[in-house]
């Protein structure tokens, strides 16, 4: 058995720096920072059943703030938390973004607050839930070529119950304010919103082979 007692840290900061390969015109890298950080927990043991109390406050970036209260659960693995997220920052994610969409983000700062919950029942899939609101600011992205492909002023989504395992989602309202996209129809009847997903590599002849196993030898003749 292992048992913590009480962790407390203040005062701290953290820097991440992700470095991109560059593949598909991605940004070479991005960088996020977690300032005036302090976290405590209380009562971690992976004893069966035992929750350890958490709290979680940090500044996010320039602007933006997280905080984070609830248990934890080691054996099994689970989590009931509180979560107020306020205006923090989308570009640390513009690598990301680039590797699996064809748009470049320019600006945009997210809000939530709700009570996500993590539960992994012996023997069955882990469920995911959450409840609570979103909001998305000021939200700015262009094409590959530079060009403005998607903005708007506030993106709420409010009264959200979503889950998984089983798939389940709730909406009570969702309210956009000051849209604008650029929409061209192709001359293969498409709009240019549809293709902004890129499509994953299939497999090359070698990974597939090397992936399949091997024939099994022909018996002997008696």
């Amino acid at each position: 058995r292992v048992s913590l007692a009480q962790f407390a840290l203040s005062g701290a900061s953290v820097s991440f720096r992700q470095l991109g390969s560059g593949t598909r015109g991605t940004a070479a890298s991005s960088a996020a920072s977690l300032r005036e950080l302090s976290l405590r927990v209380e009562g971690l043991s992976d004893e069966p059943g035992r929750r350890a109390r958490v709290a979680l406050r940090t500044r996010v970036g320039d602007a933006g703030r997280l905080e984070a209260t609830g248990s934890v659960g080691l054996a099994p693995m689970a989590a009931q938390l509180r979560v107020d997220a306020r205006a923090i920052g989308l570009l640390p994610a513009r690598p990301f973004v680039a590797e699996r969409l064809r748009m470049d983000l320019a600006a945009g700062a997210v809000s939530a607050r709700g009570d996500p919950a993590r539960a992994r029942p012996a023997g069955h899939a882990p469920k995911v839930a959450w409840k609570g609101d979103l909001h998305l600011a000021d939200f700015h992205a262009l094409t590959r070529s530079g060009d403005e492909l998607l903005r708007w002023r506030v993106l709420s989504v409010e009264g959200i119950d979503a889950a998984v395992a089983p798939l389940s989602v709730t909406i009570a309202r969702i309210a956009l304010e000051d849209f604008y996209s650029r929409l061209i129809i192709e001359p293969q009847g498409r709009f240019t919103l549809q293709d902004l997903a890129i499509a994953e590599a299939p497999a090359t002849a070698g990974e597939a082979g090397a992936a399949a196993p091997a024939p099994a030898a022909p018996a002997a003749a008696p």
